[in-house]
């Protein structure tokens, strides 16, 4: 499979409003996964089929019905710190980054039960679609160019394990694709979930950091490391967590890009870092120059290439 032609698969590899009730015109098909805490609703009438197995998923279901695919995903983290929601921000970032031809847009929406999911829809050319993509893959799509609409969400009590609902169709149906992916996230219930637990939860799991004395008008963040300059002066960070001066840490979710100035970059900083940056806050999407700079714990395995341009 291609590099560009890869991008669909690197989408799903990593992945993986109130409620409306079923959406679903034809009748709705409930699907239970107790082991992982949650039910959903796909469409009645859908077929099981046999896809490649994707690396990193605990759980990877797929189904057809009437020309569109389903997917219910379970990913887990290879790392304790990272979330799957990072991860995924992190896939779609380099799609875009070796494949500005294919479309990304976002969406939001909630489970039956108000916890938000954040939703991407992707649009992969006809001509950049492998010849390696799997049979079944193929009758639905046909000459077409493919959409794959999706959304993921940390399931409650358990950072590093995320849930993802997926539908995938022809680019002549990317409307219904969508909307066959926002009505699967509507439908899903957390099983004895009790309101207040997510954030919780959060709050006592969440990876410490150090919070040293700030100064008057400087902020600190941290975050996942997503692109280094070629000059090792700049780099760009999904911020995930940030502290202003008089304040406590905030947690963002979902992370934040930020561009972060610096004027020598420690060589232990690559792609997949996890850092702190400490500088004067010029304000929410102004890039922040660092007076410091440091790594927090070990760096993840870059998802791409090391070094890139800029």
């Amino acid at each position: 499979m291609g590099r560009r032609g890869s991008c669909f698969a690197v989408v799903a590899a990593c992945l993986f409003a109130s409620a409306h009730g079923s959406a679903w015109s034809q009748g709705a098909a409930p699907l239970t996964y107790p082991k992982f805490g949650f039910s959903v609703q796909l469409p009645a009438g859908i077929q099981p089929v046999q896809a490649a197995p994707q690396q990193g998923a605990e759980l990877f279901e797929t189904y057809v019905c009437q020309g569109v695919a389903y997917g219910v995903v379970v990913l887990k983290s290879p790392r304790k710190d990272v979330r799957p929601s990072v991860l995924l921000e992190q896939a779609l970032t380099m799609v875009i980054a070796v494949a500005p031809e294919v479309r990304i847009t976002r969406w939001q929406s909630n489970s039956a039960q108000g916890l938000p999911f954040n939703g991407f829809s992707v649009t992969v050319p006809a001509d950049k679609i492998s010849n390696a993509m799997e049979p079944w893959m193929r009758d639905i799509v046909g000459s077409d160019s493919i959409v794959q609409s999706g959304a993921v969400a940390d399931i409650p009590g358990l950072v590093d394990t995320a849930v993802g609902l997926f539908a995938i169709g022809p680019k002549s149906r990317a409307a219904q694709v969508e909307q066959s992916a926002r009505s699967a996230v509507e439908s899903l219930r957390w099983l004895n979930w009790k309101p207040g637990e997510r954030a919780e939860t959060r709050k006592q799991s969440a990876p410490q950091y150090p919070h040293p004395q700030l100064k008057a008008g400087e902020i600190q963040v941290c975050g996942v490391v997503d692109l280094v300059s070629a000059k090792r002066d700049r780099v760009t960070l999904l911020v995930d967590e940030a502290t202003v001066y008089g304040g406590k840490p905030a947690r963002l979710d979902p992370p934040r890009e930020k561009t972060v100035l610096v004027r020598s970059l420690p060589s232990a900083i690559v792609p997949g870092s996890r850092i702190l940056a400490i500088g004067k806050n010029a304000g929410a999407g102004k890039p922040l120059n660092a007076d410091r700079i440091e790594p927090v714990g070990a760096p993840a395995a870059p998802a791409s290439p090391p070094v890139t341009g800029g």
